[in-house]
């Protein structure tokens, strides 16, 4: 009877440490993957902010009037790709860059909502401009924010990675 409690325990001790194992290796997948996911959605913001700025340099320079379609264009061209799954992520990893992902997020959507509708010759048919007061400004913020968030996002993906290397090996020495 003991023989058999003995056994029956170190099973279960067995599948303890590997129910353990597993949950560290999920969480730290999780976590690299976010931080990636991360980086990635920042560094597609700088490629959108780039082509704007390829694009239509005449158009971010210091300007306080005026609207235009290409502006308009500018204003929509950051596409904000896999931000709702990250908002969501953020809250769930309770990342450091929470915060600042928001505000990004925020200052994204305030500066594709500076636009206005004109009116044509033609009736009842309007045209939608962008805004060209702060166009350079804004977008540089945009970009700003975006890759102190990329660069954040990797460092703590390789922090995280080197973390999760080692509590693992702990973990399996002890095994």
């Amino acid at each position: 009877m003991i023989t058999a409690t003995r056994a029956q325990t170190e099973a279960t001790f067995k599948q303890t440490e590997t129910t353990v194992r597993l949950e560290l290796r999920r969480d730290a997948s999780e976590a690299l993957a976010f931080h990636a996911m991360l980086a990635a959605a920042m560094a597609r913001v700088l490629a959108e902010a780039a082509w704007a700025r390829e694009t239509y340099p005449h158009l971010l320079t210091p300007q306080t009037a005026g609207a235009s379609p290409e502006a308009l264009g500018i204003r929509q061209c950051i596409t904000k790709g896999a931000f709702a799954e990250l908002r969501g992520a953020c809250i769930r990893q309770g990342s450091l860059l929470t915060g600042e992902f928001l505000d990004l997020e925020r200052e994204i959507d305030s500066f594709a909502l500076q636009c206005e509708d004109r009116p044509t010759t033609m009736l009842s048919v309007t045209i939608r401009m962008g805004k060209h007061a702060g166009l350079g400004e804004q977008l540089a913020a945009i970009e700003t924010k975006a890759a102190a968030i990329e660069t954040k996002a990797a460092e703590i993906e390789t922090k995280a990675a080197e973390l999760s290397r080692k509590a693992f090996k702990a973990f399996e020495s002890r095994v």
